[in-house]
C-alpha cells in the first residue's frame, strides 16, 4: 500500500525559511554560474572521488494502456492520442475533436475542418523547442519550451486568452478543464518567500521543479515546488502526482548505487510523502498506481557483471 510505503521511506518536508533552504542546497557540492545553480548529481563517501562518466541511459518500445476506468466519451469521429491513463490527457503535435484537426507545424498553429479546409493559421513566435498541442472543449492549448499559451476557438475565430511563461518544461497532462505542467524552474541563491517548497529528505539538491496547474474555466495558477537531484520522471494517476528522481551515490569497494526518489502529491499540489527504491526508473511507463498500490519497475546497470532489475 502507498501508506506503507510512505512509512517505510523518507520524508517530503515543506521548507519554509532560508535557513531550511540552505541546509538543504548545501547536501551537494553546488555553485552559482549566474541564475542558475549547478552541480554533479553524485555524493562522495569516504573520500573517494566518483569517476568521470556519463549517467546510465536506456530506451524502451514497451506500450502501456494504463488503467482504463472512467474512459471519457468521444465524437464519433474523433481520435484521441495514446496515454498512459484513461482520462488523464498527454500533449501531442496534432489533435482532432471529431470536427476539427489540430496542428503545431513548424512555426504555426493550423485548423483545418474535416474537409481539409484550412480555418486557422496563427503564427508564432520564434522559439527554440518543441509545440504541442491539446483541445479541451473551446480551448486550445500551445506548450512550447518556454511557455504555455491559451486560446478560445469559438465559431471557427481563434482568440489568444492568456501566456503562462516559465524557464523549461519537463512534462505536462490535462485532466478535464485542470492543466498540470512540470517546469525545470531556476535555484535561486535564497529563499523566496510565500513559496510552496518541498524537498525530500535524502536527495542530493541540483534542480528545483514546480507543478503549475492551471484551470482554464476559472484561470486560476497554482504553484508548488519540489528540490530534487537532476531530471525527473512524471507518472499522473486519478488520485495522485509522482515525480521520481534519479540520486547516484559512489561507495567505497562498490561502486555507484543508483537509487530514486519519488515524490508525491496529491491533485491539490499538497504533499503526500515520498518513496525511496533501489535503480533507475527508465519512464512514465515504469510507474503505476492501481487500487491504493503504487507499483514501480527499476533497473541498475551501475555494475557491467550484475545489471538488475527491481519491481516494487
Amino acid at each position: 500500500k502507498i501508506e506503507k510505503m510512505l512509512n517505510d521511506s523518507i520524508k517530503l518536508e515543506k521548507i519554509d525559511n532560508d535557513k531550511d533552504y540552505q541546509k538543504a542546497l548545501s547536501k551537494n557540492n553546488v555553485t552559482f554560474d549566474g541564475e542558475r545553480k549547478t552541480s554533479w548529481i553524485g555524493q562522495i563517501v569516504e573520500g573517494v572521488e566518483p569517476p568521470k562518466g556519463e549517467m546510465p541511459t536506456g530506451s524502451s518500445d514497451m506500450i502501456y494502456e494504463g488503467n482504463t476506468s472512467n474512459q471519457p466519451q468521444t465524437k464519433p469521429n474523433q481520435t484521441e492520442t495514446n496515454v498512459q491513463v484513461k482520462g488523464i490527457d498527454e500533449a501531442d503535435v496534432s489533435k482532432c475533436d471529431g470536427e476539427y484537426i489540430y496542428a503545431a507545424y513548424r512555426k504555426n498553429l493550423v485548423i483545418y475542418n474535416l474537409e481539409g479546409n484550412k480555418i486557422v493559421d496563427e503564427s508564432l513566435e520564434v522559439n527554440k523547442g518543441r509545440n504541442n498541442l491539446y483541445v479541451q472543449d473551446d480551448y486550445v492549448i500551445l506548450l512550447n519550451t518556454f511557455y504555455t499559451r491559451i486560446y478560445e476557438f469559438k465559431n471557427e475565430t481563434l482568440t489568444k486568452l492568456e501566456d503562462i511563461k516559465y524557464s523549461f518544461i519537463m512534462d505536462s497532462r490535462l485532466e478535464g478543464n485542470d492543466l498540470y505542467l512540470v517546469v525545470n524552474d531556476f535555484l535561486l541563491e535564497e529563499f523566496e518567500q510565500n513559496e510552496n517548497l518541498y524537498y525530500a529528505c535524502g536527495v542530493k539538491t541540483t534542480n528545483k521543479y514546480s507543478i503549475y496547474k492551471y484551470n482554464l474555466v476559472e484561470k486560476e495558477l497554482e504553484k508548488t515546488s519540489n528540490l530534487n537531484a537532476g531530471s525527473v520522471r512524471l507518472y499522473m494517476s486519478s488520485n495522485h502526482i509522482y515525480l521520481a528522481t534519479l540520486c547516484r551515490y559512489y561507495v567505497k569497494d562498490y561502486g555507484y548505487r543508483l537509487i530514486t526518489i519519488t515524490s508525491i502529491f496529491n491533485k491539490e499540489l499538497e504533499p503526500v510523502g515520498a518513496v525511496k527504491v533501489d535503480g533507475y526508473v527508465l519512464n512514465q511507463f515504469s510507474m503505476d498506481e492501481y487500487n491504493g498500490y503504487f507499483r514501480v519497475v527499476t533497473y541498475d546497470t551501475s555494475r557491467e557483471e550484475n545489471k538488475v532489475n527491481g519491481l516494487y
